[in-house]
């Protein structure tokens, strides 16, 4: 089970954006199912327990059941899966991420577990189309660049998505 799960894991990774779509709802099913799978072997949250928010018009979105997922959010989550296997998310109370290109990994997580505090770092062209997404995503728990970037210390609100530019990576 395993070696086909690694055959088809590395099949749709190279292959997910081309293959998804509304009319192959059997393959869609499948691929759900799978990523299920592979989700209760390495002990991470299932992706029944989200759904994409379609914010920025997504491309390649399915419909499998209730759950609207696009294929970004997809590859995001199996991403999360295997990390899952070394990581326990369950204990981590900081999540850093360096370049947090359009903010889909943290909706991931966030959407997972939303008490880890999230520290966003990225150059400032990004880190706006990053802030603007997870802002209409989580307004409540949006810490702006315009309020973080006169820290002197960051802050680790548990819940809270802090925006923050490249030249305030040295106070971590």
């Amino acid at each position: 089970l395993r070696s086909i799960a690694k055959r088809f894991n590395r099949s749709v990774s190279r292959n997910l954006s081309t293959v998804l779509n509304r009319r192959n709802v059997e393959y869609n099913r499948l691929l759900v199912e799978y990523s299920s799978l592979l989700a209760s072997m390495n002990g991470a949250e299932p992706l029944s327990r989200i759904t994409d928010s379609l914010i920025g018009n997504p491309e390649h979105v399915i419909e499998v059941g209730e759950h609207i997922l696009a294929a970004s959010l997809i590859e995001f989550y199996l991403q999360y899966v295997y990390c899952s296997k070394f990581v326990d998310f369950k204990n981590i109370k900081v999540f850093v991420e360096l370049g947090g290109g359009s903010g889909k990994q943290i909706e991931l997580l966030k959407k997972l577990h939303p008490d880890i505090c999230f520290i966003i770092f990225d150059i400032a062209p990004q880190l706006y189309v990053c802030e603007q997404y997870l802002k209409a995503l989580f307004p409540k728990s949006l810490v702006s660049y315009r309020e973080t970037r006169d820290w002197k210390k960051l802050k680790n609100p548990t819940g809270k998505i802090l925006i923050c530019g490249t030249n305030q990576f040295p106070l971590i």
